[in-house]
C-alpha cells in the first residue's frame, strides 16, 4: 500500500517539532495538516531526512544529566589534579579527592593516566592503618614510579626457610602419653 506524499507543510512541521515532541502527538498534528501520519511514518520519514532527537523518554534522570556533567568536567579536573600535584609535592588519592571533591575513583583514573604520559610518578607507599594497608603517594614530573610492597612482605623473607614451631605441652602430657612398652 503506497502512502499518500509528504506535504512541505508536514515536512516543515516534523523537522521543527521532531526534537521536543514525542512522535505519537507529532502524528496527530501531521494528520490534521495533510494526509493522516502513522507514529511508524514520522519514525520513518525522520530516519530517512537523518533528523536526530534528544532523548524524551527514559533517560532523563539525574544519573544522565550528571552523566553528562562528568563528561564536562573530566579535563578540568586533570587540570586541578596536575595543578595540586605540582603546588604541594606529595598527595595520595584520597587528599586529591578531598581537596577537589572528586570521586577517589575519578582521581585514581586520572592519576593512572598523567603516569601514563610521564607528568607525575608514585613516589613512595607509605603503610596506612593498623592492617598495613598501603596508599600511594604521587609527585609531580617524570620518574620511575615505586613498585607496591606487598603486604606481610617485611615480617619474613620467603626465600628462607621458617622454623616450624612445636608445641610446649605440660608435664602430665607426656606421662599420660608416653609410648607403652610391651612386656611378654
Amino acid at each position: 500500500m503506497n502512502a499518500a506524499p509528504w506535504t512541505l507543510d508536514q515536512v516543515v512541521f516534523l523537522c521543527k517539532h521532531y526534537k521536543t515532541m514525542q512522535a505519537k502527538a507529532i502524528a496527530e498534528k501531521l494528520s490534521e495538516i495533510g494526509p493522516k501520519r502513522t507514529v511508524e511514518s514520522v519514525y520513518s520519514k525522520a530516519e530517512s531526512m537523518e533528523l536526530k532527537r534528544r532523548n524524551v523518554g527514559q533517560f532523563t534522570t539525574a544519573k544522565a544529566r550528571a552523566l553528562r556533567k562528568a563528561q564536562t568536567i573530566k579535563a578540568p579536573l586533570r587540570d586541578r589534579i596536575k595543578a595540586i600535584i605540582e603546588r604541594d609535592t606529595d598527595r595520595t588519592i584520597l587528599q586529591l579527592s578531598e581537596e577537589t571533591g572528586a570521586l577517589r575513583s575519578s582521581c585514581q583514573t586520572i592519576c593512572r593516566k598523567l603516569i601514563a604520559l610521564h607528568e607525575i610518578h608514585i613516589h613512595d607507599w607509605p603503610s596506612v592503618g593498623k592492617h598495613g594497608a598501603h596508599e600511594a603517594i604521587y609527585r609531580n614530573g617524570p620518574g620511575v614510579s615505586a613498585k607496591r610492597p606487598r603486604n606481610g612482605a617485611e615480617r619474613f623473607s620467603h626465600g628462607e626457610i621458617q622454623p616450624i614451631p612445636q608445641p610446649v605441652y605440660p608435664m602430665w602430657h607426656y606421662r599420660v602419653f608416653a609410648p607403652q612398652t610391651q612386656t611378654a
